[in-house]
């Protein structure tokens, strides 16, 4: 477990390094002419690469949440920043890459001069006009982006219908969280705001499909205390996500049940009466097979067995999970981890590892999947293209 963290460790710091060296021959080197201000730039982009892993690792060793946050805020903004300026200036990249590749290619039917093609004016020209529109665009946009993902949590609602789903139960309402990764930047106080949102919902079953948190119980047990106060009629269920294997998700657990929290590992329950009911089951993640054999996901065990006659919804925290789930009876299933790309451009390159980003899929004729956005954020606390979600799932007979 050692290894494979500063393996990951090594591999982090270099390509921050090796961004941020590109980001400064892109935004300061060749671009600022002041001597005395080209260094204050150097020294400033040194100090935020720096900054991002420090923040990570001082999360890990620091007992004071406070000094966590304040600490991490602007690493974690600048991480962001840092994104958004990389794909800008690998877009310009590939452009001048492009312009010049049909400049060669016309220069062989029109005899064209080397300096013409490689003109160096015309190149720190474009360099220049390129370092002003990334200073007078992304850090707007960023700001936005910031703004966009501080605010309160938007309230997605959706109808479903299920087959076999009971008549008794139609309109049952189950809200979803997901993400919430409360630690680093996420702090106790917007999580008791989610619980009061959720609970003017009105739900009838709540559940939590993984990455809770972004820390030990020991630092965060206080934190997670607003989930006490979550109101429904059948009760808060949990499963595990990725991000509890990174922080002892065996202690986690124990807490969450502690405090009233359903956590279904690999197992499943009925919701409703005798009568009138349907299987509510959780898988652990895919994730806990790179950290801990006790938790791995068992599909057999939490689906193998029930009825054909009865509907079944699975939680489970990565979308991936369901070609797993395609081979059971299972109606819909309901997760998160994507963060439907959190901030644009990543959404293109999810697909490369999930089948679905957010929001709801039919994946075959009988289950359909959704995918909460996230109701939180990782790392920058910042959303493009997407925002944070509370979902309210209203379920129906669908025969």
């Amino acid at each position: 477990m050692l290894l494979k963290m500063l393996i990951f460790l090594f591999f982090f710091i270099s390509i921050i390094a090796l961004v941020h060296f590109y980001l400064w021959q892109k935004l300061v080197n060749g671009i600022i002419s002041n001597k005395k201000l080209k260094i204050v730039a150097t020294v400033i982009l040194a100090c935020l690469a720096v900054l991002i892993p420090a923040s990570m690792m001082i999360s890990r060793q620091s007992d004071s949440t406070v000094f966590i946050r304040y600490f991490s805020f602007i690493p974690m903004t600048w991480l962001g920043f840092m994104m958004l300026l990389f794909f800008f200036f690998a877009a310009t990249d590939l452009i001048s890459l492009i312009l010049k590749i049909i400049t060669k290619l016309k220069s062989k039917k029109v005899k064209v001069s080397k300096d013409a093609i490689e003109n160096p004016d015309r190149r720190d020209a474009f360099k220049k006009i390129a370092a002003v529109t990334a200073y007078s665009t992304i850090f707007p946009i960023g700001g936005f982006a910031v703004y966009n993902g501080m605010r309160k949590p938007t309230v997605i609602k959706k109808s479903l219908a299920i087959n076999n789903f009971p008549e008794a139960l139609n309109g049952f309402k189950i809200v979803q969280l997901t993400d919430l990764h409360l630690g680093l930047t996420i702090a106790g106080k917007w999580l008791n705001k989610v619980v009061e949102q959720v609970n003017m919902l009105n739900p009838d079953l709540v559940v939590i499909t993984g990455d809770l948190i972004d820390g030990e119980v020991s630092l965060l047990a206080g934190e997670v205390e607003s989930l006490t106060k979550l109101k429904s009629k059948h009760g808060v269920f949990f499963v595990t996500g990725n991000h509890e294997y990174y922080f002892g998700v065996e202690k986690w657990v124990n807490h969450l049940k502690t405090i009233g929290i359903n956590v279904l590992l690999n197992e499943n329950v009925k919701i409703g009466d005798n009568k009138d009911f349907f299987y509510l089951a959780g898988v652990n993640d895919h994730d806990a097979k790179r950290v801990s054999d006790k938790f791995v996901p068992d599909f057999d065990k939490a689906l193998s067995g029930l009825s054909n006659d009865e509907s079944v919804i699975l939680l489970a925290h990565q979308p991936a999970a369901v070609f797993e789930a395609e081979k059971f009876n299972v109606d819909l299933m309901l997760s998160g981890h994507t963060h439907g790309g959190q901030i644009w451009p990543f959404n293109y390159l999810l697909p490369i590892r999930q089948p679905y980003l957010k929001g709801l899929y039919r994946h075959n004729k009988k289950l359909q999947i959704y995918v909460n956005q996230g109701t939180g954020y990782w790392g920058p606390p910042m959303r493009l293209g997407t925002e944070c979600e509370i979902t309210e799932i209203t379920l129906n007979n669908g025969n």
